[in-house]
């Protein structure tokens, strides 16, 4: 069998990654001609030696002394065969991806190289051969992405995403983006002004002072129909008789219910209205919780159950209204610890003296919500869970009404098959052992054991499936309602952060790409399915779940992001597949459907008051992309368009940032802000403008 140069000399990455043919120097034409910082080229190392090397140019060799940097590449698979790593062929993309993520020093990105298992064949020298193709693409699967000083696992929706697009910057470079670089900077220095002018001095010292008691009312009713049904955190009855007595003259009710009320108001907030009027009224109210939970002098009196339910309200709103968000993995930690030093992980029946049913059930509530909230952080931040099942055993809640807890005796609870307000949460219990896997998989280290990757996501995925059968059977009884909606989406998202580090293999000519078509057809079902949930033209919840979606609710934020990159990468797909065919492509209109939900939903959540647009921008150049793609345009007039519809997009963007600025009291929509040249660091993509080296914010 015929054996091949191991160290050719190829074209460099970016013109493999492009497709363009590459004349080989140092650096490139096309390297020159795009101003790319490093022009580096993949050498293929014979088998059993080390992962490929990345030679830069030698122009470039002295701003990355010693070379770049390329991390160690971890092969799961590798000890289940017992083999090497194979080498790169010269039609691999996510490598490419790699060099040059790493010579930019925006991102180190590690990789899993998978191979089918029991599926070699060997040539006469010893190396792998798959099926009789030799040397053939591997399929490389990210295990997790640095990016600034954070490290994000498989279930943040970057990680395993954000390299099916890559090419929309590729493309974005070779046009004038100097409008729409000016635009995203303005849209950026008024999202500082206006998160300047939302956020009160810090510390904040609490307060009081409560709003109306019409807008209390309102605001604690918004609470109590959305949050409350899905993170059970406080015994209504006894919070509505408190809360009661803070309206009656001379009451002087205690700092720490104040605060409970605040976080709850704040909450209510973002469902409040379709535009959150609020939202700077509810971070003022944020800011006055974490001054006080932030207290060191005041630690001990907060180990209480009503100091572990502020905490846990405080973690869901700053989720919610964005104040702190990325802090709220690591704070769940803390609260996690504190829940175990008080014994909230151990089940009340085993402690001694026997507590009321009141509080055994409260104790078991408000453990549930705070693995709830460990598990969903872990899993939008991409991080490790550390918790097992080992180290609790807390039984989930029971099925009890908020009434019976007032009973003196230990009464039984009801059946699953009567409806209750914690019913939802407990039937989402029972699926706690399969997600908690799922996250430990995506995040957690390599896999040591015989099982291979895609075996390990198979039978992931068996389990799930049979634990949501079972939770769908216990939910029919119960009336369809926010919370329903919503666990049904957080189980969706467990699918498509499951399957989608295998999409772009499923949609790849490989050589056997049908050993993913079935991840390539969950990730896309699910995928369907949130944003036909969720979808703000007509989804068939009630309003405040439309408001909880799009105004609030950030646990799903990442889960619909997701989503629109695999319903875009199919659709792309199937139009590019179609080339060859000579009848004209077949679009599926519910796929575009959602691309055009996707639009709506990203400016629908900045004329609420987000500040970010680059997702806005982004999908917006997705359907540029596909519209070019279905027209038959060449790589050239799909530029243009790109370009075209980002000016378009930008400015969009920030007409409606501007009118936030406009509509705060006492705002100059010009606010003295200027357009400055500091661009937030993005994934991919560098250009250069007016002397100024920016990046252009993709993701």
């Amino acid at each position: 069998m015929r054996r091949r140069n191991s160290f050719a000399l190829r074209s460099c990455s970016l013109c493999r990654q492009r497709k363009v043919r590459c004349n080989r120097e140092k650096p490139c034409n096309h390297c020159v001609r795009s101003e790319t910082a490093v022009c580096e080229y993949t050498i293929d190392p014979p088998r059993g030696s080390q992962p490929p090397l990345l030679i830069p140019a030698a122009e470039n060799r002295a701003t990355h002394s010693g070379g770049v940097h390329v991390p160690a590449i971890e092969d799961s698979d590798q000890q289940s065969h017992g083999g090497s790593s194979p080498a790169f062929s010269s039609n691999s993309l996510v490598p490419a991806a790699i060099t040059k993520a790493a010579a930019t020093g925006l991102a180190d990105t590690f990789y899993v190289h998978y191979m089918s298992e029991h599926e070699h064949q060997h040539d006469d020298d010893g190396s792998a051969a798959m099926h009789g193709v030799p040397q053939q693409t591997p399929t490389w699967i990210p295990r997790c992405v640095s990016h600034k000083t954070r490290l994000f696992g498989q279930s943040h929706w970057i990680s395993p995403t954000m390299a099916l697009f890559r090419d929309l910057t590729d493309m974005l470079e070779e046009g004038d983006l100097s409008k729409v670089l000016a635009n995203l900077q303005r849209c950026k220095s008024l999202g500082r002004l206006i998160k300047a002018r939302r956020s009160p001095p810090w510390p904040t010292v609490p307060t009081k002072e409560l709003p109306s008691r019409d807008l209390a009312d309102a605001l604690v009713d918004c609470y109590l129909q959305t949050t409350e049904t899905v993170y059970r955190v406080l015994h209504v009855p006894t919070f509505r008789k408190a809360y009661e007595s803070l309206w009656l003259s001379g009451s002087a009710p205690e700092m720490a219910f104040v605060i409970q009320v605040k976080l709850v108001l704040a909450i209510g907030a973002a469902t409040y209205d379709d535009h959150f009027s609020l939202r700077t009224l509810a971070i003022r109210w944020i800011h006055e919780a974490m001054t006080w939970n932030s207290s060191p002098d005041d630690f001990k009196s907060r180990l209480t159950v009503q100091g572990l339910q502020n905490y846990a309200l405080l973690l869901i709103a700053q989720g919610m209204i964005g104040v702190g968000r990325d802090m709220v993995f690591h704070e769940t930690g803390a609260l996690l610890r504190i829940a175990m030093h008080m014994g909230l992980h151990r089940d009340p029946s085993r402690l001694l003296p026997r507590t009321t049913l009141y509080t055994a059930e409260m104790r078991r509530r408000l453990w549930n919500t705070i693995i709830e909230l460990i598990l969903q952080s872990s899993f939008d931040s991409g991080g490790p869970v550390l918790l097992s099942l080992s180290d609790f055993d807390t039984a989930p809640p029971g099925n009890y009404h908020d009434a019976d807890l007032d009973s003196p005796d230990h009464i039984p609870p009801q059946p699953m098959t009567t409806a209750t307000p914690c019913m939802p949460m407990i039937a989402f219990r029972s699926t706690f052992p399969q997600r908690l896997s799922i996250v430990k998989f995506l995040n957690g280290l390599p896999l040591s054991s015989l099982e291979g990757p895609y075996t390990a996501t198979l039978s992931l995925d068996g389990t799930l499936q049979t634990g949501y059968r079972a939770l769908t059977h216990t939910l029919r009884s119960h009336p369809r309602c926010l919370a329903t909606l919503y666990i049904d989406l957080l189980i969706r998202r467990y699918f498509s952060a499951l399957h989608a580090p295998f999409l772009e293999a499923s949609l790849t000519p490989l050589p056997h790409p049908s050993k993913f078509l079935y991840s390539r057809t969950t990730a896309l079902d699910s995928a369907l399915r949130i944003w036909s949930t969720a979808s703000p033209a007509g989804h068939t919840g009630p309003v405040l779940f439309s408001r909880f979606i799009h105004n609030g609710a950030s646990f799903l934020r990442g889960g619909l992001v997701q989503s629109i990159f695999v319903i875009a990468a199919e659709l792309r797909f199937l139009l590019l597949s179609s080339r060859d065919s000579l009848l004209p492509p077949i679009i599926r209109p519910d796929l575009l459907a959602a691309v055009e939900d996707a639009i709506a939903y990203t400016l629908r959540c900045i004329e609420a008051g987000e500040t970010n647009v680059k997702g806005y921008v982004f999908v917006r150049l997705v359907r540029a992309q596909l519209e070019s793609a279905q027209r038959g345009a060449n790589e050239e007039e799909m530029a243009r368009a790109l370009v075209q519809a980002a000016e378009e997009a930008s400015g969009r963007a920030r007409e409606v940032v501007e009118g936030l600025v406009g509509s705060m009291e006492g705002a100059d929509s010009g606010g003295g802000v200027g357009d400055g040249t500091g661009m937030e660091v993005a994934v991919d993509g560098m250009l250069n403008l007016e002397n100024v080296t920016v990046r252009f914010p993709l993701f």
